[in-house]
């Protein structure tokens, strides 16, 4: 994967404007897997005062993904928007490096 393609990350955050462009919320997830919080944290395999950080700043895509994963979904299961940044293909200055 070329730095420019890793670097295209969803700008979007829905219902969560307070998040800052490229992460995801950790809600979506919760709710989604029906667990609580502290099973989530379990889950998670993180700190209690981490999850607790994530959810005020969400996941990037990378924290996302693996994240997504751990509780049996693909991320783009709990988050509809991911990906979609590059559903339209790689644009010219991509397929110029790529000749």
């Amino acid at each position: 994967m070329t730095t420019t393609m890793r670097n295209r990350i969803h700008t979007g955050n829905g219902a969560f404007p307070g998040l800052t462009a490229g992460r995801f919320p950790v809600e979506p997830l919760q709710a989604l897997s029906g667990h609580s919080w502290r099973e989530l944290q379990t889950i998670l395999r993180v700190s209690w005062s981490t999850l607790n950080s994530m959810r005020g700043r969400g996941f990037d895509v990378y924290q996302a993904d693996r994240y997504a994963m751990r509780c049996g979904w693909l991320p783009m299961e709990v988050w509809p928007e991911w990906g979609q940044d590059l559903a339209d293909g790689p644009d010219d200055e991509e397929l110029a490096a790529c000749a």
